[in-house]
């Protein structure tokens, strides 16, 4: 069976399942076990896959950075640190809804994986006590959350995207930020429907509060400090542990001890103890999402097994599609298939850039920014991309709620990048 056509129906089964309330982590099992038997695995391939992807280093690294999130966005809700930030973003931005956009996109400077889970919360307490539609609060949370993941030097898909163009940072910032700028020029259609007094100047806007912003947010802080200094430090670790352990260890390892350092903070700050940790350690959600998140990285692995984004572009090429629609349409499949800015750019750039620089030459990198944009509005449309995922589990929404909502955001998105890549275009000829 066509990979594309394989990979397809085990989404819609997934998405099916879930319509009919099965558990989306249980869902995605069953997915994965299928796309294994469909792409020609047997019964003890699958199984051995399937424990590859649960205990492999990067699943057991994501899914500690997931349960300490949770714990971390506990705390702060616990000891009201969460509402001090509400308020004092509130105060300095004037409007609620400026701080429901503002606050995810704050959160979005920490390429935490599954970060919107941590900035649900605040998207929550910014509405006041206002009625607003669960679905249209993960889409608020989950979009604005991703606005800076175009050019961030932070997120991994990046560094990898520089590493393979071979591009240096400020010239690949240059053409990729604008692709950030038409996300948030489009995301803002998310906000108009909201009460007119979320969209209403506050009358409670007072001096001090950006100071108060800043010490509000002292943890976010930390978290990039901490991160930062490990990154730096983790050349120094010895030699010899496995590639796998290495590679999850960069990748999660300075996230994983700025969180750390952010929970042992709030801790402190906000007058918790030993007693409290227990009792957070006793909520289920503390579990379940990593848990999840396990699943996720399963029915990953049973993707790579069976090699469906390389056999994808196989076939696009196979029916000679052109080169400008591969160039679109294989990064947007990828990000779909794998949810991860990594997955897409891993996966579908080293066949997207021979093709790219064939055309144009040296001036191959317009095609290379639509690839890209093309590559993160597929992984935002993906139904397994873990902060959708996260995000609508945390308001008990679904996908497709969801998504009805980010169709037009995603078209418009589309459009103003669209725009961007014709001008970038004609200023390098």
């Amino acid at each position: 069976m066509p990979a594309l056509l394989s990979t397809l129906g085990v989404f819609a089964l997934v998405l099916a399942l879930g319509r009919f309330r099965v558990p989306l982590g249980l869902a995605l099992l069953v997915g994965a076990v299928l796309l294994g038997f469909l792409g020609g695995l047997g019964p003890i391939e699958v199984g051995a896959a399937c424990l590859r992807g649960a205990v492999s280093p990067s699943a057991l690294g994501l899914a500690l950075v997931t349960a300490l999130q949770v714990l971390l966005a506990t705390s702060m809700e616990s000891a009201g640190q969460i509402r001090a930030l509400v308020d004092a973003a509130r105060q300095a931005l004037g409007r609620p809804a400026a701080a429901m956009a503002t606050l995810p996109a704050l959160i979005g400077l920490l390429p935490m994986p599954g970060g919107a889970l941590f900035s649900a919360p605040m998207v929550q307490a910014a509405t006041e006590g206002h009625a607003v539609r669960p679905a249209r609060l993960s889409a608020v949370n989950y979009w604005f959350r991703h606005v800076w993941e175009h050019w961030w030097p932070l997120y991994p898909g990046v560094i990898l995207a520089m590493g393979l163009t071979g591009t240096g940072y400020l010239r690949f910032a240059a053409y990729q930020a604008p692709l950030g700028l038409a996300m948030i020029t489009a995301g803002l259609v998310l906000l108009v429907p909201l009460p007119v007094a979320l969209r209403r100047a506050s009358s409670d806007r007072v001096r001090g509060s950006w100071k108060r912003l800043l010490a509000a947010t002292l943890p976010i802080w930390l978290i990039v400090i901490v991160a930062a200094l490990t990154a730096v430090c983790l050349p120094l670790l010895p030699s010899g542990l496995s590639e796998a352990a290495a590679t999850a260890i960069g990748r999660y390892g300075p996230i994983g001890l700025g969180l750390v350092a952010g929970v042992s903070w709030t801790f402190r700050t906000g007058g918790l103890g030993l007693r409290d940790l227990s009792a957070f350690l006793r909520r289920r959600p503390i579990w379940d999402l990593p848990l999840l998140v396990v699943s996720v990285m399963v029915f990953q692995a049973l993707l790579a097994t069976v090699g469906a984004p390389e056999r994808i572009a196989a076939e696009l090429g196979r029916a000679h599609v052109p080169l400008l629609a591969v160039i679109v349409v294989l990064p947007f499949v990828a990000g779909a298939v794998t949810g991860l800015a990594v997955g897409f750019v891993g996966t579908s750039f080293p066949i997207v850039l021979p093709l790219a620089c064939g055309l144009w030459g040296d001036r191959c990198f317009p095609l290379l920014a639509m690839a890209y944009a093309a590559g993160h509005l597929g992984q935002m449309a993906s139904p397994i991309h873990l902060c959708q995922v996260l995000s609508n589990r945390y308001f008990e929404t679904s996908w497709g709620a969801v998504f009805r909502l980010l169709a037009p955001v995603l078209l418009l998105t589309a459009l103003l990048q669209g725009a961007w890549v014709a001008l970038l275009s004609f200023l390098t000829r």
